[in-house]
């Protein structure tokens, strides 16, 4: 490749990406502060679509929370394409009983998307 077709390289810690951010993380900021739209006590659910756009709400979310005056949850949840069927849960008990001895105590969803508690 030469100089003018090369792609653009973003150094995670680059000057303009640290400029970006800010930017980003202080309009979304001030639009909450703004529209009211996060109160003490509230649960914010991010949908991750799979998209940059989505992924880059819920970190900005993830900082303002550390800096905000409130406290506030996150929970990132990604719907598939369908709702959880009596199958799918047998196949998980399946699973459980079968294939994995290693796993215990703990709580598996099986709700047809996937949930983080951040």
């Amino acid at each position: 490749m030469n100089d003018i077709t090369q792609p653009i390289h973003f150094e995670h810690h680059s000057t303009n990406f640290n400029r970006l951010k800010g930017r980003l993380e202080s309009s979304v900021g001030k639009a909450i502060g703004d529209f009211n739209m996060i109160e003490e006590g509230d649960t914010v659910m991010v949908c991750l679509s799979g998209g940059k756009d989505s992924y880059t709400l819920l970190d900005i979310l993830l900082t303002l929370r550390k800096r905000a005056p409130i406290d506030f949850k996150i929970v990132a949840h990604t719907l598939l394409k369908r709702e959880g069927e009596p199958d799918d849960i047998a196949r998980t008990v399946q699973f459980l009983i079968a294939d994995a001895p290693y796993i215990t105590g703990q709580v598996i969803s099986v709700d047809g998307g996937r949930s983080i508690n951040l």
